[in-house]
């Protein structure tokens, strides 16, 4: 079964792939209703849940108030050894067909983005709730909706579009939820370490239709033997055991925990890879993948917040195409001062190219994506950096007077 579910794996990420390319890669509206720009379009939505969580006498009657989110309740507190025990699923859902389904540790951003890599590319549209604002800047069609939206008026609490706004949902993995953690609860309980060929038997089943020549095969029609000529258990493999191997969800400890939570601001790169980019960008990498271990406090939550905005503005540009700041501004919902630190960063770090024309006394700031993968930089500062940093900016930037638009006296005039 693990085996058929990463064969339909491959045929939908080249089906997807294949669908992008006939839309010619083009990006949905950014903000506003996207319901008439989708239309035509596949939607694919994401989502995790907790399929079994931790009793408390599994956590040898201890509550589990130190930790928080989904991830409190599939492992046991620390001082009861803290090993996984329930858990955790990444549902990739496509809306109106498919799902898949992978077994995770953490819900941090690393994660999900290996498991949306092999069903997506970057240019197919995908929907999620907020938690998974660090997709922006690898996925080009990202638009999340806010499960928490408070209500204007004070009569309610909760807002009705907290469920759809403007076209966007999660309304196909919610549903999905429902229906895996049903057929979940038929087992009571398995060890998370056998949790991947649960949910890989489960999602064949539950695609099987969508793929004929498997179907056929499975259930025996006349022209079975022009596919493979055995049906799938007719054939005693000798290697079984080393095969499910490959297939088994291993847990990590507390100290891996702990280290993976901190990593979504950190870049996953190879040396290799890290080499094969310029100087200035390898140095910037380097100083953010070292410098986040150290952020605590009030600059954590800064650079959290600029992170978000950085996601964002990268999404929105698109590789070797000028545009300026207003633009950018507009179109994303952030203050321009914001989005012009976020500017000088990306152009210190050699991720734009910057154009400030001096037209009536005003700057207007033009920009222009160098590179087309995403890379983590450092956007926060002290204070006495910030000097510094303006002054680098100055000599990194190219600063333009815009040429006048005075052609001398028109011909004929009293003036000529």
């Amino acid at each position: 079964m693990s085996q058929l579910n990463d064969s339909f794996l491959r045929q939908t990420k080249e089906a997807l792939e294949l669908e992008a390319k006939q839309n010619n890669n083009e990006k949905m509206p950014f903000r506003g209703d996207v319901s008439k720009a989708i239309k035509q379009r596949v939607i694919v939505n994401i989502d995790s849940l907790a399929i079994f969580s931790v009793g408390v006498s599994a956590n040898k009657y201890r509550s589990r108030y130190r930790h928080g989110g989904i991830t409190s309740s599939i492992y046991r507190s620390v001082k009861s050894g803290g090993e996984q025990v329930g858990s955790l699923a990444s549902n990739i859902t496509i809306k109106g067909c498919l799902s898949f389904y992978e077994s995770h540790p953490l819900t941090t951003s690393d994660y999900a983005i290996s498991h949306l890599s092999k069903v997506l590319s970057p240019y197919n549209v995908l929907m999620a709730d907020e938690a998974y604002s660090s997709l922006f800047g690898k996925y080009r069609n990202v638009r999340l909706i806010n499960h928490s939206l408070k209500a204007k008026r004070k009569i309610h609490t909760f807002s009705r579009e907290r469920w759809s706004k403007e076209g966007v949902n999660s309304n196909a993995v919610e549903g999905a939820n429902g229906v895996l953690k049903t057929a979940m609860r038929q087992y009571r309980w398995f060890n998370c370490k056998y949790s991947q060929l649960y949910l890989n038997e489960f999602a064949v089943a539950k695609n099987l239709k969508f793929f004929k020549m498997e179907k056929n095969i499975i259930f025996g029609v006349n022209s079975e033997r022009d596919f493979c000529g055995n049906r799938i258990g007719e054939i005693e493999h000798k290697n079984r055991k080393e095969l499910l191997k490959s297939f088994l969800y291993t847990p990590i400890n507390y100290s891996e925990r702990k280290y993976l939570e901190s990593s979504n601001l950190k870049n996953s790169l190879t040396q290799d890879e890290l080499n094969k980019l310029p100087k200035v960008l390898q140095s910037a990498i380097k100083l953010n993948d070292y410098s986040v271990n150290y952020l605590r406090g009030h600059r954590l939550i800064r650079e959290r917040k600029y992170r978000f905005i950085y996601r964002k503005v990268y999404n929105y540009l698109n590789k070797n195409q000028w545009t300026d700041l207003n633009n950018v501004s507009d179109a994303i919902g952030i203050s321009k001062s914001e989005c012009l630190h976020i500017i000088k960063k990306m152009t210190l770090a050699n991720l734009l190219e910057t154009i400030v024309y001096d037209e009536k006394g005003r700057d207007k700031v033009r920009i222009k994506l160098r590179y087309e993968s995403f890379y983590q930089i450092l956007l926060t500062s002290e204070k006495e950096e910030l000097g510094i940093i303006e002054s680098k900016f100055k000599n990194k930037a190219k600063f333009r007077k815009k040429k006048s638009n005075y052609t001398g006296f028109k011909r004929g005039s009293k003036y000529e």
